[in-house]
């Protein structure tokens, strides 16, 4: 099993845990931000059902439904308070049974084999205790309850953490020669408070990758975090931009070699394109 940056060192064991105690539900509670969709994918590829597919929740779907099309894999809630109390109680008997009423004869179960992991941003205990979340769902989640903490309490990991993030988006971007992180540009980093968590650091240095033009981050590739406040989906917006004007010059602005690359179909990304007012030469098959 190998551990990964968005598991915090004090939730390892419990993570390896959580991923083999297969069928046992699995809540990752934490603000936003803090990696508990990769950790809950992260618990499933390291279970033993994980040759099976992970399903991720719908909001205003049928549980029940929904349910039935994850047979044999599981199942991902990414905020299980999305779920409305009527449906938590049909969660909770289903967790406990193992079933569902028969689609055909609700007179009869069915037997359905789906492990289920959620997340959440919220105090369950106290939504319990108010009324607001089932109490006896709850229970079903206390062997296995993982906690991320916030970016800015796990200090001593920050630079291990900025190290292994490095490494995978100089690998989604084509930019392996981008090595390590100044002293200057780790110290900026270190001394923000990541207000957005993992997700925020990642976005920040995503922009200093593209940005960066030596085979290290320096201080100036890092984005003005204090006055930006790092809004997202601006700062994703950004780096979407950059990122496909740096693929469509690698591959001599060839629409098709560059979907191919990053598997994304002909459509969407010349749908991409046209909105960041992506310009290609005369010789572009768009």
């Amino acid at each position: 099993m190998e551990m990964v940056h968005f598991i915090p060192s004090d939730q390892r064991r419990l993570a390896m845990s959580a991923a083999l105690s297969d069928p046992d539900p699995v809540l990752i509670s934490g603000a936003s931000g803090t990696g508990k969709s990769a950790m809950g994918k992260w618990i499933h590829l390291n279970s033993p059902r994980s040759t099976k597919s992970l399903m991720t929740y719908v909001n205003n779907k049928a549980l029940a439904e929904q349910l039935y099309a994850a047979q044999g894999g599981a199942f991902f809630i990414p905020e299980i308070t999305n779920i409305p109390l009527g449906e938590q109680k049909q969660l909770y008997d289903f967790i406990k049974t193992r079933s569902l009423p028969h689609p055909e004869n609700p007179g009869l179960k069915a037997l359905i084999n789906v492990r289920i992991i959620a997340g959440t941003e919220h105090d369950l205990n106290n939504r319990a205790q108010a009324g607001m979340f089932n109490a006896e769902l709850l229970a079903r989640f206390k062997a296995n309850h993982l906690e991320m903490p916030r970016l800015s309490d796990r200090l001593e990991e920050f630079e291990d953490i900025t190290d292994e993030l490095l490494k995978e988006i100089t690998r989604e971007t084509h930019k392996n020669h981008i090595q390590e992180i100044s002293p200057a540009a780790l110290d900026i980093l270190k001394s923000y408070d990541w207000p957005a968590n993992l997700r925020e650091l990642r976005n920040t240095l995503r922009m200093a990758v593209v940005h960066a033009e030596g085979d290290t981050i320096e201080a100036s590739d890092i984005p003005d975090l204090n006055s930006r406040k790092m809004d997202l989906r601006a700062t994703r917006e950004e780096f979407e931009k950059i990122y496909l004007v740096e693929l469509f010059k690698t591959f001599d602005w060839d629409l098709e070699k560059v979907g191919k690359n990053i598997q994304m179909e002909r459509s969407v990304l010349l749908e991409k394109a046209k909105r960041h007012g992506i310009l290609a030469p005369a010789h572009n098959k768009a």
